[in-house]
Order: C-alpha cells, then sequence, then structure tokens
C-alpha cells in the first residue's frame, strides 16, 4: 500500500465529524469562487453545510470564502472546508435561519 487513503475512507471520516443530519439531494448548482464559476451537484445538505460533485477538482483552499448558487432557491456564502478529487465540502456562513429560507424542505425531517 501507497500510505494513501482510499476515497470511500475519507467520506467515511468526515460523516463521523458531523453535527447536524444530512439529507441527500441532487440539486443542478454553480459555485462561484475569487477564481471563476464552476457548475456542480448538491449531493447532499444539512444546516452547516453541503458536499458537492464536480466535474473536476478545482483550484481551491480550505476556508476560502465561495458562494454556492441553487437556482431558483437562491445564494449561500460558504467557505471550503474539504476537497477529495472531484467532491467538496462546505460549511455555510450565515444563520440557519437563512440556510432554511433558502433550501427549505430539503432540512425538514
Amino acid at each position: 500500500m501507497d500510505g494513501r487513503l482510499p476515497l470511500w475512507l475519507h467520506e467515511t471520516a468526515a460523516l463521523e465529524q458531523r453535527r447536524h443530519v444530512r439529507q441527500r439531494v441532487l440539486w443542478a448548482a454553480r459555485l462561484d469562487t475569487v477564481d471563476g464559476s464552476f457548475n456542480c451537484i448538491v449531493l447532499d445538505v444539512s444546516k452547516e453545510g453541503v458536499k458537492l460533485q464536480l466535474a473536476a477538482p478545482i483550484p481551491v483552499a480550505a476556508r476560502q470564502k465561495v458562494t454556492l448558487v441553487i437556482e431558483p432557491m437562491g445564494r449561500l456564502p460558504a467557505e471550503t472546508i474539504w476537497q477529495v478529487s472531484e467532491r467538496m465540502g462546505l460549511r455555510f456562513l450565515c444563520d440557519h435561519q437563512q440556510v432554511a429560507r433558502v433550501i427549505g424542505r430539503a432540512l425538514m425531517s
């Protein structure tokens, strides 16, 4: 073995750190960064953040400020938390009420 963890293990470790239950969704979205905009798919969502699927890895640093745009729902300020290959985790930088207003029913459970 070459010392690298398999992708599924990275995602399992991320699961263990979650404080809020995530709900699976499949929403087309756009990630706006200082280096440009990137189309993505929102794979799951919680009050705290989202997991995204991108077409390819993008040049963002940890804790970089970004905006997640989910049309027609709205825009949410966020920061990058992790990126493994084409997947990325974001933490929202707004209160839970604003998140609930933008993504509404997906958070109800």
